[in-house]
């Protein structure tokens, strides 16, 4: 299959290239299906999730574990159960990056993570109950202070 996207040109896929979003993702709630394309250089620490429903969005997306010292947060069990989760190392944790107008402005959204199922391609974006901005600045982490 082929996506005609405006960010990636013609990206050729499978149907076991398919993330799906049962929900959606917040604000997005039409759009279900996603590929997850990596970056292709391992120092980039950065990658994407385009929708296949709409070919003209694209959210750039990151390990938030490799910003965020201390990050760490328990699942509902509903969440579990969807995902079909039967060991954490099946999971694929990313946040949606937003660049800011300053590079030391980039945030990513802590609060509400995506959490993919690597081997069923099922995924799902979460809202925390732990205590967690949903601007968390990457790059400049003392204009975290006081949030």
């Amino acid at each position: 299959m082929e996506l005609k996207t405006s960010g990636f040109g013609v990206i050729s896929y499978s149907e076991e290239d398919i993330v799906q979003f049962n929900a959606g993702l917040y604000g997005f709630e039409s759009n279900k299906s996603f590929l997850y394309i990596p970056s292709e250089d391992s120092q980039f620490q950065f990658s994407w999730l385009q929708s296949i429903d709409d070919p003209d969005l694209v959210f750039i997306v990151t390990d938030p574990f490799l910003f965020v010292e201390n990050y760490d947060f328990n699942l509902d069990e509903d969440v579990v159960d969807q995902l079909k989760v039967e060991k954490p190392e099946e999971l694929c944790i990313l946040s949606i990056v937003n660049i800011g107008e300053e590079v030391e402005k980039t945030t990513v959204n802590i609060k509400a993570p995506i959490v993919i199922n690597i081997g069923t391609k099922v995924g799902r974006q979460v809202i925390l109950t732990e205590e967690y901005p949903y601007k968390y600045y990457i790059f400049n982490k003392e204009l975290n202070e006081g949030k």
